[in-house]
C-alpha cells in the first residue's frame, strides 16, 4: 500500500478554499485582520473543524490514526454522534423557532478507494455500546419507520449505502419516507391513523421528533437519484456534505483496515463521559451568540453570498446558516456550555470550527453540484453521451450501457452529432457506430443545454406551483447577539 503520511492532514490547495480560520478566537481574530497572509503552520487544518477539547477532537485524531477514511469523514461521523447522543430538547432559538441539532451527513467518495464504510461502522459500534436505544432501523415500509419514531423520537438512521435508500424512495411505495424524514430533521410533527375494515383504527403521532441521518453514497448515484425540488427546497438541501478525495492508494489485495478494538471501546467510553459531563437533561434553549463572533460572522455571510450555486441549488447556501447554527450548538452542549437554569449563549471556541465545518461543507457542495443533473432529459442525455468512447462504439453498445430504448438513444446522439461532440459512421455491412471528438470537452452546462434540443416533452413537476428559492439573510437578521442574558 502506498500511503499518503499525512493521512487526511494535508490536502491539495484546491481542497481548502477558503481557508478556515483557526479555532481559538485570538488567533483567529489576528487571521481575520490580514487574510490574505493566513499561516496553517501553527495546526493541522483538520484541528480548525474541532472544538478545543472533548470527544470530538479525541474521536476524529483516534479515527485518522486507526482508519482509512478522510478526516473530514470522521469529523460528519463525530458529528452524527453528538446529535444521536445529545438531550432531545437541546435547541437555538431563532425567528421565535427552535433549531434542534438535527443533521443528515453525507460521506460522498468512490466506492472501495474513500472507504465510506469504515467511518460509517465505527459510529454504528460506538452508538450500540453507548445508547443502542438511539441507533434506528433502516425502514422497510414508511409506516413501519413512523410506528418505530413514534415509539422512540431520538433516533440516528445509519446507512452504509445511501444508494439503496435513494432508489426505493424514488418512485413508488417507498416515496413517502423522504418526507418523513425531512419532518424528524424538523422537528415537525407526525400522525399515522391505521384502517380497518370497520371504522377508523388505532391513531399514532410523534409531536416533536429527532431524526439525524448518516450515510456513504457514490457521486454517481447522487447524480442519478437527485433531482431539482430536492435541491432546491427539499432533501438534499437539507444535507450537510462531506466530498473529499481518498487519502489511500490500494493494491489489488491492499484493501483492509485493521479493527481497533481497544480503540472502539475507549472511543465509546469517552462518549459517554462527555455526554455526562455536559449533561443529559433538558437544557435551556440558547438564545444566540457571544457577540465576539460578529467579525466572523459577517466574513462567514460574505463568504456565503459569493458561492455560485444556479438557482435550482439555492438551497444549498440559504440552509447553510441553519447548518452552521446546528453544528455549533451541538458544539457548545460538548464544550459544557448548555445551561439548564437560565438562557445562555454560543461561544466563540463552538461557533468559530462550526463555520469552518460550513465552509467545507459549501466547498464539497459546490464540486458535487457542478456535475449534477436534475430534468429526466438531462440525465439521459448525459448517459448517453458518457456510453461512447473516444474509440468507435457499436450501437448495440451504446444501447446496453445507457439502458434505454433504441429511439431515445439514437434522437439523443443526433441531438450530439448535431452539436458536434460526437462523429457518427454509417458503413455499409456495418454495425453504425459513434466516437466523441477528439480535443472536445463538454461540461454540465452544455449537456443541459444540449438537452433542451433533444425534442422530448419535458418531465412533470412534482409541484405546479414550485417552492421559491430562499432568501439568505445577514447575520444580524439571523442569529442574535445578546450583550447579557
Amino acid at each position: 500500500m502506498t500511503e499518503n503520511k499525512s493521512n487526511g492532514y494535508d490536502p491539495s490547495p484546491d481542497q481548502v478554499a477558503p481557508s478556515p480560520l483557526p479555532s481559538d478566537p485570538d488567533r483567529a481574530r489576528q487571521l481575520l485582520s490580514n487574510p490574505h497572509g493566513i499561516d496553517r503552520s501553527a495546526e493541522h487544518w483538520v484541528d480548525s473543524l474541532l472544538p478545543p477539547r472533548g470527544f470530538t477532537r479525541d474521536f476524529v485524531h483516534t479515527a485518522v490514526q486507526t482508519s482509512e477514511g478522510h478526516a473530514v469523514f470522521h469529523v460528519h461521523c463525530a458529528l452524527a454522534l453528538l446529535s444521536a447522543i445529545c438531550p432531545t430538547h437541546l435547541a437555538i432559538t431563532t425567528f421565535n423557532a427552535n433549531v434542534h441539532p438535527t443533521l443528515f451527513a453525507f460521506l460522498v467518495g468512490d466506492p472501495g478507494r474513500s472507504r465510506k464504510s469504515h467511518s460509517i461502522t465505527r459510529v454504528q459500534r460506538i452508538l450500540t455500546a453507548v445508547a443502542s436505544d438511539r441507533l434506528g432501523p433502516n425502514p422497510g415500509s414508511p409506516e413501519a419507520f413512523m410506528d418505530h419514531l413514534t415509539a422512540k423520537q431520538h433516533q440516528l438512521v445509519v446507512y452504509s449505502e445511501l444508494g439503496v435508500f435513494f432508489s426505493q424512495t424514488q418512485n413508488g411505495y417507498m416515496a413517502p419516507l423522504k418526507t418523513i424524514y425531512m419532518a424528524g430533521f424538523d422537528g415537525t410533527p407526525l400522525e399515522r391513523v391505521t384502517v380497518r375494515k370497520k371504522g377508523i383504527g388505532q391513531a399514532s403521532s410523534q409531536k416533536d421528533p429527532r431524526l439525524s441521518i448518516l450515510g456513504g453514497i457514490a457521486p454517481a448515484l447522487l447524480e442519478r437519484h437527485g433531482d431539482e425540488l430536492d435541491w432546491r427546497t427539499g432533501f438534499l438541501s437539507r444535507v450537510l456534505f462531506a466530498y473529499e478525495s481518498p487519502t489511500c492508494e490500494y493494491g489489488p489485495d491492499e484493501a483492509h483496515v485493521i479493527v481497533d478494538e481497544e480503540s472502539i471501546q475507549r472511543q465509546a467510553q469517552k462518549l459517554y463521559e462527555s455526554a455526562t459531563l455536559a449533561g443529559i437533561g433538558q437544557p435551556k434553549p440558547a438564545i444566540g451568540f457571544t457577540s465576539d463572533i460578529k467579525p466572523f460572522a459577517r466574513t462567514f455571510h460574505e463568504e456565503i453570498t459569493k458561492y455560485s450555486f444556479s438557482e435550482q441549488k439555492s438551497g444549498i447556501a440559504a440552509r447553510s446558516y441553519t447548518l452552521f447554527a446546528k453544528v455549533a450548538l451541538l458544539y457548545a452542549w460538548e464544550l459544557g456550555y448548555a445551561s439548564y437554569e437560565k438562557p445562555w449563549l454560543i461561544p466563540a471556541e463552538a461557533a468559530i470550527p462550526a463555520m469552518n465545518v460550513v465552509r467545507r461543507h459549501l466547498v464539497a457542495a459546490r464540486k458535487l453540484s457542478q456535475n449534477l443533473c436534475f430534468t429526466l432529459e438531462e440525465r439521459e442525455l448525459t448517459k448517453v453521451f458518457n456510453a461512447v468512447g473516444i474509440e468507435p462504439t457499436p450501437l448495440h453498445m451504446i444501447l446496453e450501457r445507457a439502458f434505454m430504448t433504441k429511439r431515445k438513444t439514437q434522437q439523443y446522439l443526433e441531438t450530439l452529432v448535431g452539436m458536434r461532440w460526437i462523429n457518427r459512421e454509417d458503413l455499409p455491412g456495418v454495425d453504425l457506430t459513434y466516437s466523441k471528438r477528439k480535443g472536445v470537452e463538454v461540461s454540465p452546462d452544455q449537456l443541459r443545454e444540449a438537452a433542451k434540443a433533444a425534442g422530448f416533452p419535458s418531465s412533470p413537476q412534482v409541484s405546479a406551483e414550485p417552492s421559491p428559492a430562499p432568501v439568505i439573510v445577514s447575520p444580524e437578521d439571523l442569529w442574535s447577539f445578546p450583550e447579557d442574558v
